[in-house]
């Protein structure tokens, strides 16, 4: 082997090995700040899903009663509908 070409394969080796751990000495740090940051936006999320169940239950709480009530007046219109009918009926077969 050419000993030209022997200094440039240890060189490029030594490269290698030199950027791999600069790179790992860098970014070990960044890493685990990043896991930091995700791990609040979790907890972060997390607390603002339970905040949004409570929401949605008093959501669903409030359809149920306005449910109710839409059927309480809608029973009522029908009650004074079948009394009109009835008064007109009524008025009809009367002679004038």
């Amino acid at each position: 082997m050419d000993p030209s070409a022997q200094m440039f394969a240890i060189m490029a080796f030594f490269l290698v090995v030199i950027v791999t751990i600069g790179g790992f000495v860098l970014l070990m740090p960044l890493s685990r700040q990043l896991a930091k940051f995700l791990e609040f936006r979790m907890r972060e999320n997390s607390g603002t899903s339970q905040g949004m169940e409570t929401e949605l239950r008093q959501v669903r709480v409030i359809v149920e009663a306005l449910e109710e009530k839409l059927l309480r007046v809608s029973d009522r219109q029908e009650f004074v509908e079948k009394i009109l009918e009835a008064r007109e009926s009524d008025a009809l077969k009367l002679p004038r």
